[in-house]
């Protein structure tokens, strides 16, 4: 079945809940299995690339350090395009998670003595769930409003904010303080939520900066002159936030300038402004790389091994929900330049605090409805494999009063291949519309598939709108396939032998026969023992971009000892730029006992068109293969058989019989009801006279299904008939049948309904787009003597079979060129679609 996009809104009502912090956390620790099992795929597979893929070979001798960057920068996108598809989609879900708040009523709040002098109102503040806080705070509030909330306090609604703190413990981020009848509303932040504080002879702090799973903080110290003269320290101090202690510091005696994380956050990278001694520090074994060789934003070992990709300096955590900020200010002696003395975490509250603290209390209802829909950039309505769509999503309020705090989840919230997230809207005043665009990413390994998206809702006041469903189609990637095509030899002597220590020049050809472009593609050749290449060529070359059907031809020289086997172990691996399509250890087909040959030209066959689910583009205009009716019951009691022959091996084509047959497959499916798997669908070449004996004879496909006096028969043909002068008998025409042999080729029409009434089905019914006069659709003859036969045939009808034919015996069917069908056919689906009714 053809895919096509989709929108369903459903209207069943359901009641949805609130996530509760129980949930949030098992969902948490759920990903985080599933991310550390991810990170060990990850190491794998980039470790594999290290080891076969020719884009991270060790610098050849033929390569410039600029080409040789250059490749290792080529190599890059297929590392990230692993790390996003492992581990990026599974953080960005985490972080939404850690950024849901949650209100609590279970705080205990005692107050001290007011100071009406300081105007400082003591309080002890416990979080009585989870990690049971104890905050002694200060509040600064004035006398007048100290004394109404002394007053009032047993009347004062006590409400905590609880956040998912670093290492995924519950911290009580906020308490609001509201008394109704006064309108008494107080609202105090636990802000910083860390402090790091240095020692004296820190003379300033010049950077601070998060990992990315925002565990680690990496501040960048300046150390105070020594009392002996001795030089100044450009520290880096690390601190992991979520035991709260410090874990390393590491120094150099020039100026620090950047400090990063790698993405994975397992390394931190030391970059000094006027020394070439960078390092690397791995904080899983606590090990130190020095002379790191950084390209771009990828990191290398001075031996040209890969490291690691590194993050962008960030001030602010990767899920935005904590800040860092240098303060303890002091002016230097010179007057101008500002000291910092000391690190402060804070709270960012930049997940919409209307999550929890929106106002609840609504005059009138909200009436919610919503509808959705999807947009890809390609327009062919298709996600695409690396594409980027679009869901959008319209809610409309239709009611007299807000909605408020809407939560969108979908369902399923994960499918293997695509990458997409929750969302919220805070606010659908009344009698207006809100529309959220949430982005949907298909991954390189996305499979070709339809998809049903649910949307469920949850809102603050419990009036969700109805959920929806949003259908869409993906498409593969379409991969590039490298091989060798063809092998030159060409050796010293002459002598037509690879012999041991003569030199040999080798040229191979390598094409990509995919459909998809080799972007970026190369070739990296090596041997194992006994063979020996030489120098005369680069071993690692760029293919630059293969499209399908293109070759690109490469010289290698080599030689050979006595020990080395017939089949020479030599090999090549090739790979492009997203690094899925690579072939590892390709042995170069050559052999020591073969005479040598010059290379020839070898032109890789076209690859038809696949023909599956239908696609045809500019031409879906045709309006009997648009809205094709649609019973909801299917007829399990009835069968068909559907054939279509357009291109005959020995005889003219029956235009347009493929389509025919393809769409009449859909109406009796869609229309009448039959279940696919009760359909026998056979085109073209798939339609020899084996295939009508398979299915018309005693015991045949049909004999074996029908239950007598129960089972509903169709059959339904569309190519060549051919009638047989002679006997006076119509004959169906296979595919590698003759109509000018029609009783040796063919098969008769007289058997078909024979057979087909000794079935003894409740009802058979037979569709013949075909014609017995030994013409085509073009009124072109097709037999020897080219004249149209104008007969009486004497097929006699037999008992229950109801014949819907295109032509009488002696007339010709005709094609219908502009609505691309057989004349019978297209008239046929019009009556099926309904016109018949009228």
């Amino acid at each position: 079945m053809k895919r096509y996009l989709m929108i369903i809104i459903t209207l069943i009502p359901i009641l949805l809940f609130s996530y509760t912090i129980e949930e949030t956390l098992s969902q948490i620790e759920s990903l985080k299995k599933e991310l550390a099992r991810n990170e060990q795929i990850v190491e794998e597979k980039i470790s594999n690339l290290r080891k076969s893929n020719p884009l991270f070979a060790e610098q050849d001798p033929f390569e410039s350090s600029g080409e040789y960057a250059a490749r290792l920068k080529k190599g890059q996108p297929i590392i990230d395009n692993i790390r996003k598809q492992y581990l990026d989609d599974l953080n960005l879900k985490i972080r939404i998670l850690r950024g849901r708040m949650f209100e609590t009523k279970n705080i205990d709040i005692s107050l001290g003595n007011y100071n009406p002098d300081t105007q400082i109102y003591p309080m002890t503040i416990s979080h009585l769930d989870y990690e049971k806080e104890i905050f002694n705070v200060n509040i600064d509030i004035g006398r007048q409003k100290a004394k109404l909330l002394y007053q009032n306090w047993d009347k004062v609604n006590k409400t905590g904010i609880l956040t998912i703190d670093v290492g995924d413990k519950i911290g009580l981020a906020k308490i609001q303080l509201n008394e109704p009848i006064s309108g008494f509303d107080y609202q105090y932040e636990f802000q910083p939520m860390i402090s790091l504080n240095f020692p004296d002879d820190v003379y300033n702090i010049y950077s601070a900066t998060f990992s990315p799973d925002s565990r680690i903080i990496a501040v960048g110290l300046h150390t105070s002159y020594g009392s002996n003269g001795s030089k100044p320290k450009y520290n880096i101090y690390l601190y992991d936030v979520v035991e709260r202690k410090g874990i390393k510091t590491l120094g150099s005696d020039e100026y620090g300038t950047q400090v990063h994380f790698s993405k994975n956050s397992k390394y931190v990278f030391g970059e000094w402004r006027h020394s070439s001694d960078n390092l690397v520090y791995d904080l899983t074994f606590g090990v130190i790389y020095k002379n790191v060789k950084k390209i771009d934003q990828a990191l290398f070992k001075a031996s040209g091994e890969f490291l690691c990709v590194l993050d962008e300096t960030r001030m602010i955590s990767s899920d935005g929900r904590y800040e860092i900020k240098l303060e303890g200010t002091e002016k230097t002696s010179f007057g101008d330049d500002i000291l910092h003395k000391e690190v402060n975490v804070y709270r960012t509250f930049k997940q919409a605090e209307s999550d929890v603290l929106a106002e609840k209390v609504i005059t009138r209802p909200p009436s919610l409805s919503a509808n959705v829909s999807f947009s890809e950039p390609s327009g062919n309505q298709y996600l695409d494999a690396l594409e980027r769509g679009e869901i959008e999503l319209t809610v409309t309020n239709s009611g007299k009063g807000p909605g408020k705090g809407l939560s969108i989840k979908f369902d399923p919230e994960r499918i293997e291949g695509l990458n997409y997230n929750n969302s919220y809207i805070e606010e659908i005043p009344a009698n207006e519309s809100v529309t959220v665009k949430i982005p949907i990413e298909a991954y390189i390994d996305v499979s070709e598939a339809d998809y049903i998206l649910r949307v469920n809702f949850d809102e603050i006041n419990g009036f969700p709108p109805a959920p929806v469903e949003i259908g869409f189609s993906t498409k593969a990637y379409l991969k590039p396939e490298l091989f060798i095509v063809d092998v030159g030899i060409e050796d010293n002597n002459k002598n037509g032998m690879i012999e041991s220590g003569e030199t040999t020049k080798l040229t191979v050809r390598i094409g990509n026969k995919g459909k998809g472009i080799a972007t970026g593609a190369y070739a990296k050749f090596y041997s194992e023992d006994n063979v020996f290449i030489t120098d005369s060529y680069p071993k690692i070359v760029s293919l630059g971009d293969l499209e399908y059907n293109q070759h690109l031809d490469i010289p290698l020289e080599f030689f050979v000892n006595d020990k080395a086997a017939d089949e020479i172990p030599l090999y090549i691996d090739l790979t492009e730029a997203t690094g899925i399509s690579g072939i590892d250890h390709l042995r170069i087909p050559i052999l020591k006992s073969e005479r040598t040959r010059e290379i020839k030209r070898t032109v890789i066959a076209g690859i038809d068109k696949d023909y599956g689910d239908l696609d045809f583009k500019s031409d879906l205009s045709v309006d009997v293969e648009q809205n094709i009716p649609e019973i909801k019951k299917k007829n399990s009691d009835a069968i068909a058989v559907v054939l279509g022959i357009e291109n005959y091996r020995n005889v003219s084509d029956v235009n347009f019989a493929f389509r025919d047959a393809t769409i009449m497959k859909e109406y009796f499916s869609k229309t009448i009801g039959i279940p696919e798997e009760n359909i026998y669908f056979r085109t073209n070449d798939e339609v020899t006279l084996g295939e009508f004996r398979k299915i018309f004879s005693d015991k045949g496909w049909l004999d074996k299904r029908v239950i007598e006096n129960k089972t509903d028969v169709y059959f339904y043909y569309a190519g060549h008939g051919a009638p047989a002068i002679k006997e006076e008998k119509a004959f169906l025409i296979p595919f590698d049948g003759d109509p000018n042999y029609p009783v040796q080729t063919g098969y008769s029409l007289e058997t078909v309904y024979e057979n087909l009434s000794n079935l003894k089905a409740n009802s058979v019914t037979v569709f013949l787009d075909a014609c017995f006069t030994g013409a085509n659709r073009e009124n072109e003859m097709l037999l020897a003597d080219a004249r149209p036969v104008s007969i009486k045939l004497k097929n006699n009808y037999v008992n229950n079979v109801t014949v819907f034919s295109a032509t009488s015996s002696n007339e010709i069917s005709s094609s219908y060129p502009q609505n691309k069908h057989g004349l019978f056919s297209y008239f046929l689906m019009k009556g099926m679609q309904g016109d018949a009714d009228e």
